[in-house]
């Protein structure tokens, strides 16, 4: 699935190599760059290209709740963890949320 392939490559360019150890301001301030297009920081530090950064960003899922403008989002799931980076608006976001949840089998088989 590409935006699979896009969280990975965000995940490797980044030098998160030991995903599980990563944490959610590492993936949150790599996310900036794809919503940046490439640029990371107010320093307007380019990490990587802008057309590698917006081919990615493209690559990402949409989706368009009702009374909601469309966003991007990343969603990963197995049986350790079930997270989602969503960036709002889809077009020019303003806003990036990383959501996780742990041992998600827990949930799954509570009453």
């Amino acid at each position: 699935k590409d935006s699979d392939q896009a969280f990975q490559f965000m995940v490797n360019q980044f030098g998160f190599t030991d995903f599980p150890l990563v944490t959610a301001q590492q993936i949150v301030k790599a996310a900036t760059v794809f919503a940046n297009h490439g640029i990371m920081g107010d320093n307007e530090v380019e990490v990587i290209s802008p057309e590698v950064a917006d081919k990615m960003f493209a690559s990402l899922d949409r989706e368009k709740p009702a009374d909601m403008d469309e966003y991007a989002v990343v969603k990963h799931k197995d049986v350790n963890v079930i997270s989602s980076l969503s960036f709002y608006p889809a077009e020019d976001p303003k806003y990036i949320m990383y959501v996780v949840v742990l041992k998600p089998t827990k949930l799954l088989s509570s009453p």
